[in-house]
């Protein structure tokens, strides 16, 4: 476990119960996220690559193995999974998962409320955010009103503007024409670059695989090969 994890995981195995049948999804995986990373969990449909990103997620528990956050195992304590997931972990999902009652200000300032920041801090933390991710002038839309590259540059100020260690993005272009996606790999480039924010993806899209930095290869459960950008 490096001085600079965040998370370990030390031989993780996860099964499904389906009916009779053991689905085991996961086998005995060992990995650490550093700060400042820009991994990639590429495998094909099937391989378990949103199960390892769910369990890096902490929205899913393993059925055996440790879970390190902070060199500190994760005992199943509820109270504190939630604590770490509301603080410390951002979520970027390929539908977006906005709420289209909300406007682009109050989907971005949400987490916020959550964690009791007050109102004269959000509003300084959404309009910084809101820049970073080039929706200035957008505040006041609606989620309907955007384009899906739009959408889906809200879901990353709302993903980061609580400043997590950790930025978890699954399948995050599926939904988005190839120039979109390009532009949205680059502006979470730039974010990793400039914050310092550590991005972990889910993807079977060569144009995201290309683009990491530390690649992981799932098949049927297991990790094969483990490559770093040059």
């Amino acid at each position: 476990m490096g001085e600079q994890s965040i998370i370990h995981m030390h031989d993780i195995s996860k099964n499904y119960e389906l009916g009779k049948i053991t689905v085991k999804a996961l086998h005995s995986i060992d990995l650490s996220i550093e700060a400042g990373d820009f991994l990639v969990i590429a495998g094909s449909s099937g391989s378990g690559k949103t199960t390892l990103l769910n369990l890096i997620g902490l929205i899913d528990t393993p059925t055996s193995g440790s879970i390190y956050f902070d060199s500190k195992e994760l005992d199943g304590n509820e109270r504190r999974l939630t604590e770490y997931r509301r603080d410390r972990l951002g979520y970027i999902f390929q539908t977006f998962n906005l709420i289209p009652v909300m406007n682009v200000y109050e989907n971005v300032e949400f987490p916020l409320i959550l964690q009791g920041v007050s109102q004269g801090q959000r509003k300084q933390l959404v309009m910084d955010v809101l820049e970073q991710v080039g929706l200035t002038g957008h505040h006041r839309h609606k989620p309907r009103e955007l384009s899906g590259g739009q959408r889906q540059r809200v879901a990353i100020a709302r993903a980061i503007v609580k400043k997590p260690d950790i930025v978890l993005a699954d399948e995050p272009t599926a939904n988005l024409d190839s120039v979109t996606g390009e532009e949205i790999i680059e502006l979470m480039e730039k974010l990793n670059a400039h914050n310092g924010t550590t991005f972990v993806f889910s993807s079977h899209d060569p144009m995201i695989i290309t683009r990491g930095r530390r690649i992981i290869r799932l098949h049927d459960g297991q990790i094969i090969r483990e490559k770093e950008a040059a």
